[in-house]
């Protein structure tokens, strides 16, 4: 499947079906709640106006030049629910020498 969504977007529309695989020895239906793009520039785009027009990612916006008090704002306004995020990216940025 051809998603072309790079950034995990998700979707409140439903789950898609994906199929049934085996886990422990039974079928189980597997199911995606991210949202499919016809191109990763369709998914970027997505991104920059859900960032920049829902009212939680606020604070994220009004400090998007300072890369670490943005991805603070990303999290906290709850673009990534697992643990780690902002702790997990900063690292990646301070590794490659991004910022």
């Amino acid at each position: 499947i051809q998603e072309n969504n790079i950034l995990g977007i998700g979707h409140t529309v439903g789950k898609r079906h994906l199929g049934r695989v085996k886990r422990n020895g039974k079928f189980v239906n597997l199911y995606v709640t991210t949202y499919p793009y016809d191109s990763i520039n369709d998914c970027l785009t997505a991104y920059a106006e859900m960032i920049s027009t829902k009212p939680n990612y606020k604070n994220a916006m009004s400090n998007r030049h300072d890369y670490r008090l943005y991805i603070k704002g990303l999290q906290r306004g709850g673009y990534c629910r697992s643990g780690g995020y902002e702790r997990k990216l900063n690292k990646i940025i301070n590794r490659y020498d991004f910022n």
